[in-house]
């Protein structure tokens, strides 16, 4: 899948918190274009120039990741960590030069919503009809192998090495 791609212009010379983009906790494929202005002028970040996002999560926990910095702006791939809490994650960029000069963004927002699904407590219930349709259809391939099996003329047993015919190594089988 593509990421969904956010565009964000964030004016050097302004303190305030200029943007509040809204996310999904758990979610990894969003990216996050940065381009700077100074003042009304763009601002454009040149090859000598690294990128570092910082930011606090509601907890206080923080991140300081590595951008990168192509075509003159630097761009963010967000990380599962950035979105592990709901609530509101204020970030930063911190540009760098060659001589290890700071030059920071103002703060951004990143308005984080608790995911509908808790993907650590999956349950085999009729609630996840995906991981149902999944599971008949792996039970109906192996019906299908097992019986391609007998036509062949081999039994198969519940467990054993690769036999000849091809059968897979987690049944042994016989002739």
């Amino acid at each position: 899948m593509e990421r969904s791609i956010y565009r964000i212009t964030l004016d050097l010379h302004d303190r305030r918190p200029l943007v509040t983009l809204r996310m999904t906790s758990g979610d990894t494929a969003r990216r996050i274009y940065v381009s700077f202005a100074d003042g009304t002028v763009p601002y454009v970040l040149t090859p000598d120039i690294s990128a570092r996002m910082c930011a606090v999560k509601p907890s206080g926990l923080q991140i300081f990741n590595t951008m990168t910095v192509e075509d003159g702006t630097a761009y963010y791939d967000v990380t599962a960590a950035t979105l592990a809490e709901s609530g509101t994650v204020e970030c930063q960029v911190r540009l760098y030069d060659a001589e290890n000069r700071l030059m920071s963004s103002p703060r951004f927002m990143l308005e984080v919503s608790e995911s509908l699904l808790d993907e650590q407590s999956v349950e085999s219930t009729d609630e996840y009809t995906a991981l149902t349709e999944a599971l008949g259809e792996v039970s109906g391939a192996v019906s299908a192998c097992e019986s391609a099996a007998a036509e062949a003329g081999f039994t198969v047993s519940p467990s054993g090495p690769l036999c000849p015919g091809r059968i897979p190594s987690w049944r042994a089988c016989s002739k």
